[in-house]
């Protein structure tokens, strides 16, 4: 900072006259602002609640909700989908891997079981059959990434494998970059738009 001040005074070639003001001196606010702040600094701890910080109240409010939300999720106990994955919540690193907020809600429909597979397109009465059209067994989410003999189990597998990393539903549900590899996958062969796992609901 005083490099700059000399260099600035160095290129007016002017005279320059630092004068040294004061500032809390005689003034009556000043005066007291300066008492108070001496005195804090001879406290051990703050003493007075200030509140919170906007960002905060923000970052408390979505941390209580994943907890509410955590919390449901893990009291279920008559759906295949919260036994398997034990955490239903995205963390904010795996948040990282998605290359959109499509591919994200795909994880999650993933997660739920409720995307347009077969499977549960049968359930809501928009399939006839619920089959895989290629193993003629139920396309459900475990057959898609885990059974199947199509391109992207094959992928998913090979992925797994390099990344020595477990075969399962659970590990593969869990992992945000297997699910960006899914949806990449899908377009790659032109099969179907990534949506067409976020539906949850088909309309006619």
């Amino acid at each position: 900072m005083l490099r700059d001040i000399l260099d600035t005074k160095h290129a007016l070639q002017h005279e320059v006259t630092l004068v040294w003001v004061p500032s809390h001196i005689g003034i009556q606010g000043n005066e007291i602002a300066n008492r108070l702040a001496n005195e804090g600094t001879k406290k051990s701890a703050v003493d007075k609640d200030i509140g919170i910080e906007l960002a905060e109240a923000y970052s408390t409010v979505e941390d209580y909700c994943r907890g509410k939300w955590q919390e449901k999720w893990s009291l279920r106990t008559n759906d295949q989908f919260s036994l398997t994955v034990s955490s239903v919540l995205t963390s904010r690193l795996q948040q990282q891997w998605f290359a959109s907020r499509r591919i994200e809600v795909t994880a999650n429909r993933l997660k739920f079981g409720r995307c347009r597979l077969n499977a549960y397109l049968h359930q809501i009465g928009r399939q006839d059959t619920g089959l895989c059209a290629q193993c003629g067994i139920p396309e459900t989410v475990e057959h898609y990434v885990i059974e199947c003999d199509d391109n992207i189990t094959t992928e998913v597998k090979a992925f797994c494998q390099f990344r020595k990393q477990e075969h399962t539903l659970a590990s593969v549900l869990s992992n945000g970059k297997i699910t960006r590899l899914i949806c990449s996958v899908r377009v790659r062969l032109k099969s179907s738009d990534v949506t067409c796992l976020c539906v949850c609901h088909v309309v006619p």
